[in-house]
């Protein structure tokens, strides 16, 4: 039975497109020059409107101001990025929401204070997702990266494994920072959505490359599965948390990207574990990962299946994984490791 947080959010969502356009109606109104961008101009406002409200809406759906505070934190850098004025990514999401309580009723009211709330949290808190400094060989990877020169990079790789850098040294301190250059660049708009996912994919194969050493420490007798939940297409952080499963001797299926609830519940049901880990990037999806715990619980023989979470949205709301059902969130894959082992050795 939905709450009436998930009620008011069926409503919005169901007048998302509406509230969205009127939204750029209003913005084009303020912003006369902006028609200096014509009709495809106006399809991409938009798509980036109806885009930004469905993380509104998946904030308020949580009941989590600190989520929409997070995004406004993102699209600030964005904006400043792309030369925007200071201030555009707040005012664009309070004329979304001022939208939404115009068109939409008592839910779009309450969409409205919500987002008051947490746009007011985002300014105190003053969030940034800065540079950090990245470790010699973690910049000679990602430089490589950015020259396209993919032999070069997985040459790179093997040569630091070849060297004695262990497997688990190369995953932590150069595949994830190096990963998350990649994505701060592509949002300060210095390299386009494709030298993202190139990078991501060259670092894909690195990873494949170094599959024999995964294998080679002793065994225990514990199976995990991961996945990305339905929806949800980045897929690195948790195909890495299952990698360190397999390095510390547990048996793992990794079932990928976008897996859709019901049928992960149907192969878990097939092929048991003793613990699920689930990823979700982005806040939109928080939403697939608490149906998808329903699915599984919703399983004979895996109503008591330990579910681990984990993504920014767990990191950024910190008693999230608590309200949508899991048992625990991890921050990174030796925490989500020693989780593991805490739930099943007391047979959750």
């Amino acid at each position: 039975m939905m709450n009436t947080m998930q009620q008011n959010s069926a409503t919005l969502k169901a007048a998302a497109r509406t509230i969205a356009q009127d939204s750029v109606d209003a913005q084009y109104r303020a912003e006369p020059r902006w028609e200096a961008y014509g009709d495809e101009g106006k399809r991409k406002a938009l798509q980036d409107a109806l885009d930004s409200l469905a993380y509104l809406i998946a904030a308020y759906e949580a009941g989590e101001p600190s989520l929409l505070a997070d995004y406004a934190a993102w699209l600030d850098e964005l904006f400043a990025g792309l030369k925007f004025p200071e201030g555009s990514a707040r005012n664009s999401l309070m004329a979304l929401a001022d939208s939404a309580a115009k068109l939409a009723g008592q839910p779009g009211a309450a969409l409205r204070d919500f987002s008051l709330e947490a746009l007011a949290k985002e300014s105190e808190a003053g969030l940034s997702l800065g540079c950090q400094e990245l470790s010699v060989e973690a910049q000679s990877y990602l430089d490589l990266l950015l020259a396209s020169d993919r032999k070069a990079a997985i040459g790179y790789i093997n040569g630091l494994s070849q060297g004695g850098m262990g497997i688990k040294k190369l995953y932590l301190d150069v595949f994830a920072p190096s990963q998350r250059e990649l994505g701060r660049l592509w949002q300060l708009n210095r390299i386009s959505v494709a030298q993202e996912h190139y990078g991501t994919a060259v670092t894909q194969l690195a990873m494949a490359g170094l599959y024999p050493l995964l294998f080679s420490g002793q065994r225990k007798n514990r199976k995990m599965a991961g996945a990305c939940v339905g929806g949800e297409l980045h897929e690195l952080g948790i195909r890495m948390v299952s990698d360190f499963f397999e390095m510390d001797g547990w048996d793992s299926r990794y079932y990928g990207a976008n897996a859709p609830g019901v049928d992960l519940a149907r192969q878990l049901s097939a092929d048991p574990r003793q613990v699920l880990c689930l990823s979700a990037t982005l806040s939109v999806n928080v939403q697939g990962v608490r149906q998808t715990i329903e699915a599984i619980r919703d399983t004979k023989n895996l109503e008591r299946l330990p579910i681990i979470v984990g993504g920014r949205p767990f990191a950024v709301a910190e008693r999230l994984w608590a309200d949508i059902g899991a048992d625990g969130t991890a921050s990174d894959a030796g925490s989500a490791i020693a989780l593991a082992e805490e739930l099943v050795g007391r047979g959750r």
